[in-house]
């Protein structure tokens, strides 16, 4: 199912694109969805949808190619960020990346305390069950999340293994590649 509300939003799917139960829906004007070649989407399983989401204005959201996703996801971009994953990207069942909260809270001030942020995920990770990667973080390449990590900042090195809430580093110096 693709919903649409909004002008001058550009969609872009690549060759290779096999679904079973996603909603994309995008929700404002001037959003951008790339999803690359060989995404592959709950190919021959019964798990639940991938809920893809642009809310808002001005986001952004690429998604690399060789991207495999099993079981029900929600991603999504909002208040004008952007959420890029790089290639042979895996992403196991009951998982979330967000680039926002979807609410804002205002301090006693006036000041909102939780702007939206982009998400930059490399090439060649894997987030597993249940793991969350929300607003602001950086993960470089072969980074793996852990079962039901969550995952709030930046990490400058790749070939880690992110574990906990909150994810710290629980093992160094591993690799991780589909099909491996």
């Amino acid at each position: 199912k693709i919903t649409v509300y909004g002008i001058d939003n550009t969609l872009i799917i690549e060759d290779g694109f096999h679904i079973n139960n996603m909603e994309l829906l995008i929700r404002g004007s001037n959003n951008t969805v790339i999803i690359g070649k060989n995404f592959d989407l709950n190919y021959n399983t019964n798990h639940g949808p991938l809920y893809l989401s642009a809310k808002d204005d001005n986001n952004n959201i690429s998604l690399g190619d060789n991207i495999h996703i099993r079981g029900s996801a929600e991603i999504v971009c909002m208040e004008g960020t952007s959420l890029t994953i790089g290639d042979n990207f895996g992403m196991s069942n009951e998982t979330i990346i967000r680039t926002g909260d979807g609410h804002r809270i205002i301090d006693c001030d006036g000041k909102r305390s939780n702007p939206s942020k982009s998400i930059v995920i490399g090439s060649n990770c894997w987030l597993a069950r249940r793991g969350i990667i929300l607003k602001g973080v950086e993960l470089k390449d072969y980074t793996i999340v852990g079962t039901a990590a969550l995952v709030t900042k930046k990490y400058s090195e790749g070939n880690i293994i992110l574990g906990g809430n909150p994810a710290k580093i629980i093992k160094q110096g591993v690799t991780w590649f589909p099909g491996r």
